[in-house]
């Protein structure tokens, strides 16, 4: 990788992932594109505190988290309640890879109330508005594309860091019962097509992530990648 024909692919590589983002996104504001992770850091309780109390009072270029763990009631669904939190992973507007959508509902500039969309940069220098702060700008003149973003605590198990992909609570429900040895045994049996005695599919068959990584695709190619060359099945 220190290689300068290396740097100059992998800056190609990146380059070319700029403009496929963009152009599905139809947009070149990076928090409407499957920009994947857009805060190295999640940012403290005490500011997601701070974004709920001045909510519809001040805006920021973040908004909090409204996957179904954050809203009140949600344990009589059986899911634990999660304090808020600040979105920091950018989904695009594909939605869930299942039902191309989200079990909150994605937020639609010029109908979801403004504390659901964060502010854009540069801010615009002749209107001084929350509106024009928040209006993504298309780059084919059609109305924007829906904002879907979420807290690392709502996608843990549920999202690719590779291939952005992920799944809502509708149409996955992560295995958190697993121990950590099921879970690798699953994996593997994947990528190996092992079959579930008596079943269809591979034994893993009901787990989409594992290790950040959804098997279907990423992890398969993380194997082949690593085999023999020290990597991490190697």
């Amino acid at each position: 990788m220190y290689a300068q024909g290396a740097q100059i692919g992998a800056d190609w590589n990146h380059r070319s992932q700029q403009e496929l983002n963009t152009s599905l996104a139809r947009c070149n504001d990076k928090w409407y594109q499957s920009s994947g992770r857009m805060l190295k850091r999640s940012p403290g309780q005490e500011w997601a505190e701070t974004l709920q109390a001045c909510e519809g009072i001040i805006h920021f270029d973040a908004v909090l988290c409204r996957g179904p763990r954050h809203t009140q009631g949600s344990d009589e669904q059986g899911i634990s309640h999660l304090q808020p939190s600040i979105t920091t992973v950018a989904l695009g507007s594909s939605g869930c890879s299942n039902c191309g959508s989200c079990i909150e509902g994605p937020a639609v500039f010029g109908q979801s109330p403004a504390s659901h969309l964060p502010l854009l940069a540069p801010p615009p220098l002749h209107e001084p508005t929350i509106r024009a702060a928040q209006r993504p700008q298309t780059i084919d003149g059609l109305p924007p594309p829906p904002f879907i973003a979420r807290c690392d605590d709502c996608l843990r198990g549920r999202w690719c860091e590779r291939c952005n992909k992920f799944w809502d609570e509708h149409c996955y429900v992560s295995e958190t019962k697993r121990t950590q040895l099921q879970q690798v045994e699953a994996a593997q049996s994947v990528t190996t097509g092992q079959q579930v005695p008596g079943g269809e599919g591979p034994a893993g068959a009901d787990i989409k992530v594992y290790n950040g990584l959804c098997i279907e695709h990423c992890l398969v190619d993380e194997e082949m990648s690593g085999s023999g060359s020290g990597g991490m099945w190697g």
